[in-house]
């Protein structure tokens, strides 16, 4: 019986793999793919051999030599996941870290164990999370830190206070307007004008008659 002809689109991952673009590059063993691997890498990788020889760039296998038998454990997952967020753009993160051009030091990128000798010698314990303490700034040592959560907070507020009842400023430069309702921060318009946010809060103000503040006009 004849073998169903597998589709291939950008987009699905394989493995550690993820579709990026077909090159239309052909060779014997089929059409070759640009691939994103989940350590960051790019590899290309024949249609034949995605999925089944070829499952990541080859950083599957050089941690499997290394037996450090901690894929279980939390301090890797954190470190699988700050470079996803940084290099994977199908991550949900991605446009807050690699969308800003935040980047993750070569020595950590490529090696577990120089990010484990890190965070251990300075402070990681299971409560605590990788913390940059310039928000702009790489992950690297000298930039990152171990925090609770109410310190990650603090670090994560606008940059920008604006004296104005319910808008705030994001890292991007973005207004955002925000309401609470029983507990529940909604949000109620963005945009890069300051006026038109104020104008959309007090829209969203009046058509739900909530009893919240309305936000001063711009003149």
């Amino acid at each position: 019986m004849r073998k169903a002809r597998r589709i291939f689109e950008v987009g699905k991952k394989y493995g550690r793999l993820t579709l990026i673009e077909n090159t239309n590059i052909k060779r014997t063993t089929g059409y070759v793919w640009k691939c994103l691997c989940d350590c960051g890498n790019i590899t290309y990788v024949p249609t034949s051999q995605i999925g089944t020889n070829s499952k990541s760039c080859g950083c599957y296998g050089m941690e499997t030599h290394r037996t450090h038998n901690e894929s279980n454990t939390r301090l890797y997952n954190i470190w699988c996941l700050m470079k996803a967020r940084c290099y994977r753009k199908t991550n949900s993160s991605y446009n807050n870290y690699g969308g800003r051009g935040i980047t993750v030091c070569v020595e950590w990128k490529n090696s577990y164990e120089s990010f484990r000798e890190w965070a251990l010698k300075n402070g990681y314990k299971e409560n605590l999370s990788i913390d940059r303490i310039d928000v702009n700034g790489n992950y690297c040592p000298e930039n990152c830190r171990w925090a609770d959560n109410s310190t990650q907070v603090n670090n994560r507020r606008p940059y920008g206070k604006i004296p104005i009842t319910g808008i705030i400023q994001m890292k991007n430069g973005i207004y955002l307007g925000q309401v609470t309702v029983n507990g529940k921060r909604i949000r109620c318009g963005s945009s890069k004008d300051l006026e038109t946010v104020i104008k959309k809060r007090n829209a969203y103000i009046k058509k739900h008659n909530l009893p919240n503040k309305l936000s001063e006009v711009i003149e």
